[in-house]
């Protein structure tokens, strides 16, 4: 038995209830494991044992029955009945926590713009872009085509025009975050995976848009990863066709750029975007941001590190990089922007008294500033949440405090 399942408790089988396990979900085996994937959106990877015990749990009336049948197996036999109904208690807890609708943590305020039965509509037209020869060729052929492009383009001296050609950047933006959504949306149901709506929401202080695609969780490792891809793809050959037409229009080519620069951003693995569960399914890691702090707070406390697989070492890297990234980044943007990070205040207080007054802001809105700005997100962003944190334990400290 899993002996990390045990606890050191005395349980009553009578008032265990086996009718939690009637809960629907699917199986999919993965090599040497499987994933249990619920209606609730929940999923759990277990290994043959654990699937084992929870088929002979649903076909049980009662847990004196399941007991039975479980010890006529071979290896159960030394079994225990004391450790069984330890082991079928915690199976319990984590089904009955499964009956209500689980919700992602890293988005919050929600707001669903299209329902899932009408996602077919949006997804029907790009359907025969996702059989797996032509995704993989259309991908790299277009990655490699628009990153050409873009260093053409920088080795022309080409210089960053922000705010002259705002209308043409922001309408590029729009249009490939929609596409990014659709894509992961296509494939999911390319794959035949269950899904939710598409919509808005906020990760941490960031308005960000969103798919709900956790029913990939029971598609195979392959499959998963062509989810992963897929926002990304439709946003490459849209800028693969942005390129093309910018030999009649001119001014594209800076929606180009800029969504260029938010792919780069989208595949950084330390946000919680597609990079990251691109990594995560890659490497057959899921919570790889919690496993990577454990192994890397497991590593430090030890010595010896003969025994670590390949696979450990590449999650106290991981750890190691999630941690010190954000600082790294702060410090060369104060380094290198210093002056503008002084002024930006100032100058946010004098564009909103020219807006009073309606008068002209372009000239005040640069490229530096726009980079500050961005600084000041990412920095409230991450230490806002931490200080809630630290006040909310603080509170919660002094009221048992006052209790005792």
């Amino acid at each position: 038995m899993t002996a990390n399942l045990l606890e050191d408790v005395s349980v009553d089988s009578s008032a265990l209830s086996l009718n939690c396990f009637a809960v629907e979900h699917s199986i999919t085996q993965e090599k040497d494991k499987w994933i249990l994937s619920f209606s609730t959106g929940r999923h759990f990877i277990v290994n043959d044992n654990a699937l084992s015990l929870l088929n002979i749990l649903k076909q049980s009336a009662t847990v004196d029955d399941a007991y039975q049948t479980f010890i006529l197996k071979k290896d159960n036999e030394a079994t225990s009945y004391d450790d069984f109904v330890s082991v079928t208690k915690h199976l319990i807890n984590k089904f009955k926590s499964n009956q209500n609708t689980y919700h992602q943590t890293y988005l919050k305020l929600k707001l669903s713009l299209i329902k899932k039965d009408n996602i077919k509509f949006f997804t029907a037209p790009f359907m025969a872009l996702f059989s797996l020869q032509t995704f993989y060729f259309l991908f790299i052929l277009s990655f490699v085509f628009n990153i050409f492009s873009v260093w053409e383009m920088f080795n022309k001296n080409f210089e960053i025009d922000l705010f002259s050609n705002f209308e043409v950047i922001v309408s590029g933006l729009f249009l490939a975050t929609f596409l990014h959504e659709i894509g992961h949306m296509t494939a999911c149901r390319k794959h035949g995976a269950s899904h939710g709506d598409m919509g808005v929401g906020f990760y941490f202080i960031f308005p960000v848009a969103y798919a709900d695609v956790t029913g990939i969780w029971a598609l195979t490792k392959g499959k998963r990863i062509q989810v992963n891809l897929s926002g990304i793809y439709l946003e490459l050959l849209l800028v693969s066709c942005f390129f093309v037409f910018s030999v009649f229009f001119p001014s594209i080519v800076y929606a180009c750029v800029f969504i260029m620069f938010r792919i780069i951003y989208t595949i950084i693995p330390f946000f919680r975007s597609d990079g990251y569960w691109l990594l995560s399914d890659f490497i057959s890691e899921p919570n790889l941001q919690k496993k990577s702090i454990d192994a890397l707070k497991s590593f430090l406390n030890k010595k010896e590190t003969s025994s670590y697989s390949k696979k450990y070492l590449f999650l106290i890297l991981y750890g190691f990089l999630s941690i010190i990234y954000f600082p790294v980044f702060i410090f060369y943007i104060a380094f290198n922007y210093t002056n503008t990070l002084i002024s930006t205040p100032y100058i946010i207080q004098d564009i909103i008294a020219r807006l009073f007054n309606k008068e002209d802001v372009l000239n005040l809105l640069t490229y530096e500033l726009f980079i500050a700005i961005v600084f000041y997100v990412l920095l409230i962003s991450k230490v806002l949440p931490a200080f809630i944190t630290k006040l909310k334990l603080r509170y919660k400290n002094n009221w048992k405090l006052n209790q005792w």
